[in-house]
């Protein structure tokens, strides 16, 4: 078990961090994972993964965040509050598992599929790690789980990839948690929604406003009311999202999903229709969704509504703890049936978001930040969530990543995944992350709301074949 700090150091945590262990319950998990799956090097001896994980339990000091533990005494009885430790039980925070071959390497997944499903002790720091092998010739992986108290999804993944290196030939590099790791790999992407276009758009946004301070209680609310309040048509539909079989009562199951696109071809996708990539982003997920509810004669008539979660912190770098997003919902068009015509309408809408968030600045930021998170709390601590109107119907996020290829003691890095939290009301989350030129994306799921959730991820081909059309000449 590990071992409190001399130093007795303590943090109450921020609201915005407590809020998702107030989520949290047998069924509500609330960590977000990364599964990176890794090539042997070459001429590696059949003790490589076992040699790399005896490697990182020597590493028991650990960084922050991975020594914050909740306190179960003083403040920490009435409200969330870290205590660190000075050492680390690795033999719990790194497992080794070893697999049965299987054909398509499908064993790792349906592993992962059950390691979701598995809840963080509360008794420990909120982390864990999972080095698994076995599932495919020359291959192993690494799942590592962090409760989402810690950081954001951004940062999170941020905080993981600090242990890859550019450098194939590197050798003991220490683990991410370890305090003799000092960072440096890792990339900072922008946020989700304001990622900058590929092309200047020349269509005028019609929610445009001049970006000001709020000053004072007075001008902070009624500057992140102005930000909450979005007008016109699409963005109106974000307030008002359908019932649908996704937003219904979970349970702890989990399935996993995934799907690899072409980055170069969503970035000309985006080009062509003077948008952005995650743009391009939405439109295949809005068309997968439209025909996987329409299969099963489920698809509402109003759109579906996204929550993207979008990055404010303000010095741009995503290492540190915490959780520094807020949130944009956006309709997603699923009640229009032609292709073209939905990306439009999306373009158009996150464009209104993006300027809608521009107005905020300093307080107004956690002003509305509040505005659009109280309410999940509050769905919670009710109890209404999947028993009324979904607040939104499917959170999507796009975490752009590293182009370049990244390493692990020389073995490399082929392929990243992110899978991220399912609660009462919200059944199926989406998470895009990039690496290599490559996009993965990843469907998390309960299997009451998303019976069939391989087939939902097939009809994003289908939804991308579409898409290419648009800037395909005709034969």
């Amino acid at each position: 078990m590990e071992r409190r700090s001399s130093k007795k150091s303590t943090r109450i945590l921020h609201p915005f961090d407590a809020g998702w262990l107030w989520l949290e319950s047998e069924t509500n998990h609330m960590h977000a994972s990364v599964l990176a799956v890794f090539r042997k090097p070459a001429h590696a001896g059949p003790d490589f993964v076992s040699r790399l994980v005896a490697e990182m339990r020597a590493h028991r000091e650990p960084s922050t965040p991975y020594d914050l533990r909740l306190s179960r005494t003083g403040v920490g009885r009435l409200w969330p509050q870290w205590e660190t430790v000075d050492s680390l039980d690795t033999e719990h925070h790194v497992q080794y598992l070893r697999m049965d071959r299987s054909p398509d390497g499908q064993s790792l997944f349906e592993l992962v599929d059950h390691l979701q499903g598995l809840p963080l002790d509360r008794s420990r720091p909120l982390w864990i790690v999972y080095v698994v092998e076995g599932f495919r010739d020359n291959h192993f992986a690494v799942l590592g789980k962090l409760h989402h108290a810690i950081a954001d999804g951004m940062a999170g993944v941020q905080l993981l990839l600090r242990w890859f290196s550019t450098n194939p030939v590197a050798r003991g590099v220490p683990p991410a948690w370890s305090s003799q790791n000092q960072g440096g790999t890792a990339h900072s992407p922008e946020a989700t929604i304001g990622e900058r276009p590929t092309r200047r758009n020349t269509r005028p946004s019609s929610h445009r406003y001049p970006p000001h301070a709020a000053t004072g209680l007075l001008g902070t609310v009624r500057t992140a009311l102005r930000a909450a309040r979005i007008s016109g048509n699409r963005t109106t539909e974000a307030w008002t999202s359908p019932r649908t079989s996704l937003n219904t009562v979970i349970t702890p199951n989990r399935r996993v999903a995934r799907r690899t696109f072409d980055l170069d071809e969503f970035r000309t996708l985006a080009r062509v229709t003077g948008g952005t990539v995650n743009d391009v982003l939405l439109a295949v997920c809005s068309g997968a969704l439209r025909r996987y509810l329409a299969e099963s004669d489920a698809l509402p008539a109003t759109s579906l509504v996204t929550n993207i979660p979008v990055s404010i912190r303000g010095d741009g770098r995503y290492g540190g703890t915490g959780n520094a997003i807020t949130w944009a919902r956006v309709a997603l068009a699923t009640d229009i049936a032609d292709a073209r015509r939905r990306l439009e309408v999306i373009t158009d809408a996150t464009r209104a978001v993006k300027d809608r968030l521009a107005m905020l600045r300093g307080s107004a930021k956690t002003g509305y930040t509040l505005l659009v998170t109280i309410p999940i709390l509050i769905e919670h601590v009710l109890r209404l969530g999947g028993r009324t109107r979904p607040l939104f119907n499917v959170p999507i996020s796009n975490v752009p990543g590293p182009d370049h290829r990244l390493y692990l003691d020389g073995a490399e890095l082929v392929s990243l995944h992110a899978m991220t939290v399912l609660y009462h009301g919200q059944g199926l989350n989406i998470v895009c992350l990039s690496y290599a030129r490559r996009l993965e994306v990843s469907f998390t799921a309960c299997p009451t709301a998303v019976p069939d959730l391989e087939r939902l991820a097939t009809l994003c081909d289908e939804s991308v074949a579409e898409l290419r059309q648009l800037h395909t000449p005709d034969e």
